[in-house]
């Protein structure tokens, strides 16, 4: 938009004035560009020589390139981190960001026009870190993270460009966490709830009864429902519907995706426990009053946001382990015997279109990823 110009204003071309002002006989330059004014003395109040000295200064400007503006990698991690603070990956996010992005990126003066060769440089330092080279699955799920950080800081204009972030092939690394085969699975149940009742009559380690209870529950809810290790420790007791057996997922998971989980009465089974267990220690009994809580917590209302060393505890209790060279098990190993259970069941076969739905993931990554059933699975739809 051309300013208006003033009735004293004299016109050198459009855009460009020469201004009388009160503090000096000597004419003022004036134009706008790039959003930006400029004001400057002509040095002189000969007209002629002020248009000269006008025009001199105008090409000066928009012959120079645009001053850089100089942004630290910490204002785009931590403005891109505050817009997705209510968002299941925050988690996630937040701790690749702090662990291996700000570290590198940090060390820059200023990463405002970023290049691809600078992505290629973090990348192979991120290849070259540590004891124990990460696997390329690893550095994708990362770099995942770095993508979608400067999409966002180049949308809000904090960047000027968003350089290309590659992707690794996975082809020869990749490898599917191991399912619990029905003996496993049955094993692993049994002894979480011995384990139980050995805490309940061991005074030395009586202590441990509340999480020992905890993680048995929170074994059945995963085995029951499919979700997510993550997903689970993020839900709140607002987001079961008791009457329907639903669990609410909102802006939750790898694709941030809100849907509604249908869980078995053995889940909602795992549910009502826990949550008894936490009404014992509310005044009044009243389960409005925990309806903000997160379901993955303690019966005095501490959330858990871990049981990684628990469940392998767990696991050496039960003498469940993979072959040599095989995956170990872990928690999110119960979404994989969701799947398997949910494919392979001869009386009740959960078709992948539903499955996919279900487990919020497409039907390729469930072939891929968590179909670990065979061909003598269907021996009874086959023959």
């Amino acid at each position: 938009m051309v300013a208006k110009k003033k009735a004293s204003t004299i016109e050198v071309f459009e855009g460009l004035y020469l201004q009388p002002i009160k503090q000096s006989p000597n004419l003022q330059i004036y134009f706008r560009h790039e959003k930006r004014s400029y004001r400057k003395s002509a040095g002189t109040d000969d007209v002629k020589a002020a248009k000269q000295a006008a025009m001199a200064y105008y090409k000066s400007v928009i012959m120079s390139p645009a001053p850089t503006q100089t942004v630290q990698f910490s204002q785009c991690g931590d403005r891109y981190l505050a817009s997705i603070k209510h968002d299941g990956k925050h988690k996630y996010h937040s701790e690749t960001y702090q662990r291996h992005l700000l570290p590198y990126f940090s060390k820059l003066s200023t990463v405002t026009n970023l290049t691809d060769a600078d992505i290629e440089a973090y990348v192979e330092h991120r290849r070259d870190k540590g004891s124990k080279p990460p696997t390329p699955a690893t550095i994708n799920r990362e770099n995942t993270v770095l993508r979608q950080l400067l999409a966002y800081n180049k949308r809000v204009g904090l960047i000027e460009r968003e350089p290309v972030v590659p992707h690794l092939s996975e082809r020869a690394t990749r490898q599917r966490r191991p399912h619990f085969t029905l003996g496993e699975y049955r094993a692993l149940h049994r002894t979480a709830r011995n384990r139980i009742g050995e805490a309940q009559r061991d005074p030395q380690i009586r202590h441990l009864v509340d999480k020992r209870r905890l993680l048995y529950d929170a074994i059945i809810l995963l085995t029951n429902s499919g979700m997510r290790v993550d997903e689970l420790h993020d839900i709140t007791w607002r987001d079961i519907i008791w009457e329907d057996s639903i669990i609410k997922l909102n802006r939750a998971g790898k694709m941030n995706s809100t849907r509604k989980l249908i869980v078995k009465r053995a889940g909602m089974n795992a549910l009502a426990r826990i949550q008894r267990r936490r009404l014992a220690l509310v005044q009044g009994a009243d389960a409005s009053r925990i309806a903000n809580e997160r379901v993955i917590s303690m019966p005095d209302g501490t959330p858990v946001d871990s049981m990684k060393r628990a469940f392998s505890s767990l696991l050496k209790a039960a003498n469940i382990s993979p072959p040599a060279g095989e995956p170990k098990h872990a928690m999110t190993s119960l979404r994989h015997t969701y799947a398997t259970f949910a494919l392979t069941n001869k009386e009740k076969r959960v078709p992948k279109s539903g499955l996919s739905k279900q487990m919020g993931t497409s039907e390729r990554m469930i072939e891929q990823f968590y179909g670990h059933d065979e061909v003598e699975d269907f021996r009874d739809l086959l023959s």
